[in-house]
């Protein structure tokens, strides 16, 4: 859930149920926190999100401070999200607390009948959630928790569960160090990566879980495609992985090295049948902010032989560049990078990842492409079988989206592509929700929000990033209070951007009431050029234009000329003044966009102003096993340009029927049809008809079981639970754990809990007769507490028993000033003076410490202690390969950091050390050969000196002591 809120895809819908999955019964929302930082969510759009309108559930807020404006100031904000925000948006109160009704206790009970069984894991909650599915007072369980407990799936299966089948518990990569960014692509079933991931710590949260319990995907046209690496040094960027270079779409493409060094990196594919050809094309990215970029590559084809080409500017062009070779059958290609016309920095630091658009190999009409289909886990129905009409079932789609006003990440998923299996013909119900692409072209924007004009198309050079309401024809809707913006970014230049609307009738004007937003947070225009039917016409000069002193301000600047005449009318930015805010990710200066709140072209058709989106049934969003079905997309204008979620359903004559079997689900890319599907819900209901809206599952009221005189302690539950001696589920709503423990009537202990609800403990009680329970329950990592805590007042008492002791008239002994040499020992580091041991104990020992090493560290390490420590035992003055060579391999590698860090200014993040695994093994090394120093000195003391007499006897040393004669 918070992840949602943090990537631009939360819906308010999904916070209810979740806190009620949760146990919670308040929502917390800080709005004074310095959001500027981590990019975290904006409080006025939040705000808007859980009040306008309030999400079902969801009470009155209470306030805590007056609502003042958040504006960073130490680190200014002003991006697209920040443009896009109305500006009469309100401000949040700094806290604010929502309470949230129907919240059960902390220990509640669940029927046994009728749980919700997942195949997925907490992201297909939060769907489900958002759809209407779950309520949060039902019992959810997944199926992978049962991968190692077949019966323990069938015992859930015959309980009548409603099963959801979604394309969660996806199998792919895994950082910690932040809340987004930090999940990798979808992978193949056992896919084995082509180079090892430090910062890959994947959980596995279902053990004996596999593939057939996870989401994965299916390369089709190919063998495989992967690389090396993809995405950028600090975040993962699935939407970058290599398949996106042999995807056929040069709006996608593979890049990696984005803040760090991206030679070395490698693209590689494997074709299904070789192509016989004598050329390769490639294709670069070539967008706005792609500044840096491949100028050198190698292409291997597997056979020891390789192609090594300067790539020049056609490699940035949609043609691509032609890299050409003998004659050859193609089946491997590996492209290496080589360089970049950036060279060797010091720092990488705001370096654009580099890469590939699109490889083709061969002739591009027959160029092999990739297919990718992410398929659903299969051992929740393939277990269940033909008994799985017995049950609800739920096909869970949803599409991997992004913050479309984001300049630095994009959809994970342009659009829908999966598989699925069905032991069983059934039929079933159409759901689920699409968004406005804010992203389409201006004109696919009008058609889907009905704000067409009669004769006429409005069009623009682009508009603002993630912001429908920013199109072209608010330039031309008679509404001072919307306005054409234009894109902005780093390297988007506002002079030239330009305005256009093209009539079916030729009109006659001599002026323009432009309207300019003028207002401190966008670029002013000071010359435009009216170009009328693709000729110049007049450029005029515009007068100065004052800021206002609030946002969305505009001044009326009236524009008068001599007549013109035609049918395609362009307003074209020929001058600016620039306002400049900090680029968010660099820091650098970035021009702000101009916006036109008013063309003020007198006689254009005004564009239509309707209140909900048309809702006509549409047969190109959605295919099944590629026949295209019917739905209708439905909601208010409002929430469609605010990116908000609106209702899909099925419009067809029939319901959607599929026989057992293999099934293939696309939706059609949203930049195309204007309208993004971002979830399908496919419900059929038990005996194989269409499922009817509704949550899922037995409500946890009927239980049969009630909890009552709940006393909670510290570690402890205690309650009383009268039940009607049906079996019941008992829910802790705290982490799962296998230490909680839990007593009833005082009995032996109830086993461990199983998973439920996405993250609680679950036991599952069956009553020996009906009345009232005693239940105890007890954190039994406690203990282990109590006794360090013990253990730790133990020693300090006994620390303290020789203060008490001494006797009164005990007199502490009086030692001799002469009786002590005060002076420390001092030994060499370079040498050992004790004795030299036998070749079994130099073998042993040296073996036993290379062993260590190489199981700690690394094999290589462990060869390396075990030589060293051979040579310190059998020669005393090679002592110092452990001494010296610690401090070497030390300061070898605490070089190697510094730089490292230099070079290429590494943030202090979680994921720093990783950045430094190449040195892992010297610094471990470093260690090693230290401890071994110790233990070979150890060994040396032990062993007797050999005698320098000519007997062979170890001669007699003598002690002189004061006040005794002895030896």
């Amino acid at each position: 859930l918070d992840h949602r809120l943090q990537e631009g895809t939360f819906e308010p819908e999904s916070l209810v149920p979740i806190a009620r999955m949760l146990n919670s019964g308040t929502v917390l929302l800080r709005s004074d926190l310095e959001y500027e930082r981590s990019d975290t969510p904006r409080p006025r759009v939040l705000w808007s999100d859980l009040v306008d309108p309030r999400p079902a559930g969801l009470g009155t807020p209470e306030d805590f401070g007056d609502a003042v404006p958040n504006v960073p100031t130490r680190f200014p904000l002003l991006d697209e999200i920040e443009l896009r925000t109305p500006s009469d948006a309100p401000w949040p109160p700094p806290v604010a607390l929502f309470p949230v009704s129907g919240t059960p206790s902390i220990l509640s009970t669940a029927p046994t009948g009728q749980p919700v069984l997942v195949a997925g894991d907490g992201e297909a909650l939060v769907d489900l959630a958002a759809e209407g599915l779950l309520d949060g007072r039902e019992l959810v369980l997944y199926s992978a928790s049962y991968a190692a407990d077949r019966p323990g799936l069938r015992t859930v299966l015959d309980q009548g569960a409603d099963l959801v089948v979604s394309d969660t518990n996806r199998r792919r990569a895994r950082r910690w160090g932040a809340i987004r960014d930090v999940t990798g692509a979808t992978e193949r079933a056992g896919e084995a990566a082509r180079r090892e991931d430090p910062e890959d710590k994947r959980l596995e949260v279902f053990p004996g879980s596999d593939d057939s319990d996870r989401t994965v995907v299916e390369q089709r046209g190919v063998k495989r495609v992967d690389a090396t690496g993809y995405g950028e040094r600090s975040i993962y960027a699935p939407e970058q992985r290599a398949a996106a270079a042999f995807d056929g779409d040069l709006d996608t493409a593979w890049r990696v090295g984005g803040e760090d060094d991206p030679t070395g990196q490698r693209l590689v594919v494997d074709l299904v049948e070789p192509v016989t050809t004598d050329h390769v094309t490639l294709a670069q990215p070539h967008g706005p902010d792609d500044l840096r970029f491949v100028t050198r590559a190698r292409l291997d084809f597997g056979d020891g032989t390789a192609v090594t080409v300067d790539l020049d500017g056609s490699s940035h062009t949609a043609s691509g560049q032609e890299v050409r070779f003998g004659r050859r059958s193609v089946d491997h290609l590996s492209i290496e990078v080589l360089d970049t016309n950036v060279g060797d920095l010091a720092s990488f630091g705001g370096q654009n990842g580099v890469g590939f658009a699109e490889v083709t190999v061969g002739d591009r009409a027959a160029a092999p492409r990739v297919d990718e289909v992410v398929r659903l886990p299969t051992r929740l129905l393939r277990t269940a079988g033909a008994s799985s009409l017995d049950h609800r079932l739920v096909i869970l789609m949803t599409r991997l989206g992004y913050e479309p006003a984001s300049r630095r990440r994009a959809d994970e998923e342009r659009s829908l592509a999966r598989e699925f299996a069905l032991p069983t013909d059934r039929v079933f119900a159409v759901d689920g929700r699409a968004r406005v692409s804010p992203n389409a072209p201006d004109a696919t924007l009008d058609e889907v929000l009905g704000t067409t004009a009669p004769g006429a198309v409005f069009s623009a050079s682009g508009h603002l990033r993630g912001d429908a309401a920013a199109r072209a024809s608010r330039a031309f809707d008679d509404d001072p209070a919307s306005a054409w913006i234009a894109p902005m970014g780093a390297s988007v230049d506002q002079v030239a951007q330009w305005l256009e609307v093209g009539l079916d009738q030729p009109l006659t004007v001599d002026h323009l009431d432009l309207e300019v937003v003028a207002d401190g947070r966008h670029s002013v225009p000071t010359r435009v050029r009216l170009e009328v039917d693709g000729a110049p016409a007049r450029t005029i000069e515009l007068p100065a234009i004052a800021d206002g002193a609030t946002e969305g301000a505009s001044t009326t600047v009236p524009l008068s000329f001599d007549p013109v005449t035609g049918s395609t009318f362009r307003l074209t930015i020929d001058g600016v003044r620039s306002v400049t805010t900090p680029d968010p990710r660099t820091q650098r200066p970035m021009v702000l966009p101009v916006a036109i709140a008013e063309a003020g072209l007198p006689g254009a058709p005004l564009p239509a102003t309707p209140a909900a989106v048309p809702d006509s049934c549409r047969s190109d969003l959605v295919t099944v096993d590629g026949e295209p079905i019917g739905v209708r997309v439905g909601g208010d204008v409002l929430s469609g340009e605010a990116h908000r979620g609106l209702d899909l359903e099925a419009c067809g004559p029939e319901p959607l029927g599929l026989a057992a079997g293999d099934h293939v689900v696309r939706s059609a890319p949203g930049l195309e049809t204007g309208l993004d599907v971002d979830r399908l819900v496919l419900g059929s209901d038990r005996g194989g008809g269409p499922l009817a809206p509704g949550p899922l599952g037995a409500r946890r009221a009927t239980s049969g079981a009630t909890v009552r005189d709940l006393d909670e302690g510290p570690t402890t539950l205690d309650a009383k639970v009268r039940s009607d001696g049906t079996p019941f589920w008992l829910v802790l709503g705290q982490s799962r754990s296998d230490g909680w423990e839990l007593e009833v009537d005082g009995a032996a202990k109830v086993g461990e809990p199983t998973l439920v609800n996405g993250y609680a403990n679950g036991w599952e009680i069956t009553p020996a007769r009906a009345g009232e329970l005693s239940v105890h329950l007890r954190w039994a990592p406690q203990d282990l507490v109590w006794w360090g805590i013990g253990a730790s007042v133990l020693a300090v008492l006994l620390c303290l028993v020789p203060l008490f002791r001494r006797r009164r008239g005990d007199v502490l002994p009086v030692v001799p000033h002469d009786a002590v040499d005060a002076r420390p020992a001092l030994e060499s580091p370079l040498t050992s003076s004790a004795g030299r041991p036998t070749p079994f104990v130099v073998a042993a020992t040296a073996l036993a410490l290379a062993v260590v090493s190489g199981i700690a560290a690394r094999p290589w390490v462990g060869l390396v202690v075990g030589l060293a420590v051979v040579g310190a035992l059998l020669a005393p003055r090679l002592r110092a390969l452990l001494t010296v060579g610690s401090v070497v391999a030390l300061a070898a590698a605490a070089t190697y950091v510094v730089v490292q860090q230099a070079r290429h200014g590494y943030p202090t993040i979680s994921s720093w050390p990783a950045q430094f695994d190449a040195i892992t093994g010297l610094t471990w090394l470093a260690v090693c050969l230290l401890g071994a120093d110790v233990v070979v000195q150890w060994v040396r003391r032990r062993t007797r000196p050999r005698s320098s007499d000519s007997s062979g006897r170890c001669p007699e040393t003598r002690a002189a002591v004061p006040g005794r004669g002895g030896r």
